[in-house]
């Protein structure tokens, strides 16, 4: 290699070793970063409290599931249940039939 080679050039021994500055992270990562280095029972405690997190999630969707799967009172009027009125019944006490 020659004296005239570009300024940014890099010695085929160090690539990749070069300094690189990472991007900041987030405040929620560095307090989670800095509470699982402080005591390590805080570690699992947060994955107990994640998985636990998931859980209720998991329940929520479940919930939500069951919700949207279930008849709505229009839907279950077609099915000649008692008490829900269809549309177009007239009311009995009216003299309409």
């Amino acid at each position: 290699m020659t004296d005239d080679a570009h300024p940014e050039s890099v010695p085929a021994d160090e690539v990749g070793s070069e300094e690189r500055p990472l991007p900041p992270s987030s405040p929620l990562d560095a307090l989670i970063t800095e509470l699982v280095a402080i005591v390590p029972e805080v570690k699992d405690t947060l994955v107990s409290v994640v998985d636990a997190l998931l859980e209720v999630a998991g329940a929520v969707i479940d919930a939500a599931d069951r919700a949207c799967s279930s008849p709505t009172p229009t839907e279950s009027a077609g099915r000649g249940e008692p008490g829900v009125a269809e549309p177009g019944d007239a009311d009995p006490g009216d003299g309409r039939a």
